[in-house]
This record gives C-alpha cells, structure tokens and sequence, in this order.
C-alpha cells in the first residue's frame, strides 16, 4: 500500500497484508499501533497524521534549535504567510 505525505506529497511504501489495510480504511477502526504493531513509528505515522518521517523531523525541527527545518519546509510555511522564526511575513 502506498499513502501520500500532506507534506511532501512523497508517496511512502507501507508493507501490510490486505486484512489490516480493509482493517485500517474501517472509520471505527483499532489504534493504528494495534494494527500494525510490526510496522517503524514513521510508517503508523503516515495513518495517523498524514505525515512522512521526513516531515515529521522538520515539524520536530522548528522546536529545536540544533536542527534547521528543510527548504521545502520552509516554503511551504511561506504559503500560509509566516516565515520560519514565526514572524508574519506581511509585517516585513
């Protein structure tokens, strides 16, 4: 099965059998952790928020100082008008 990051729009191969992907597209489905408990964090990620590892680290980068968010990243945080150190960029 393949999920598309709201990101990135990078497409991310998750490996499953077709009993837990019906499983998973059920609206009163199981937390995604019980369904695929073999599955990386990243990989569960991608069901629950819609969000690629990669972007996730970016999200994660904004709060740490020592990381500094993709340029991809910072683009599209320009599209809702704020630059990446949360200043308004229509007050610049």
């Amino acid at each position: 099965m393949f999920r598309t990051c709201i990101g990135c729009g990078k497409q991310v191969k998750i490996e499953m059998t077709a009993e837990k992907e019906t499983e998973l597209n059920d609206p009163n489905r199981r937390d995604v952790i019980n369904i695929l408990p073999t599955n990386t964090p990243e990989e569960r990620e991608m069901f629950i928020s819609g969000i690629c590892g990669e972007c996730w680290d970016d999200l994660n980068s904004i709060f740490d100082i020592e990381d500094e968010p993709s340029d991809a990243f910072r683009e599209d945080l320009d599209l809702f008008g704020d630059d990446i150190d949360g200043e308004d960029m229509e007050d610049m």
